[in-house]
């Protein structure tokens, strides 16, 4: 795996486009989930079926000051 590839992104695309294949997942790290795009990962919320835990690092540099 290549540092900077954003893989919790593919977990929620996944999650809403397939929701009968799993009913938990799991995001560690995931970058770029809220993006200024139309095919933005938090837009396919509505159809996702399950839950999902979502890990962020405080001090990751992909994580956004607030």
């Amino acid at each position: 795996m290549r540092y900077g590839v954003p893989r919790g992104r593919h977990v929620v695309k996944i999650a809403a486009a397939r929701p009968e294949i799993s009913r938990a997942k799991a995001s560690f790290h995931g970058t770029f989930m809220v993006a200024d795009r139309p095919d933005s990962p938090h837009l396919c919320a509505p159809d996702i079926r399950g839950e999902i835990y979502f890990s962020m690092g405080e001090k990751d540099s992909f994580t956004p000051r607030t």
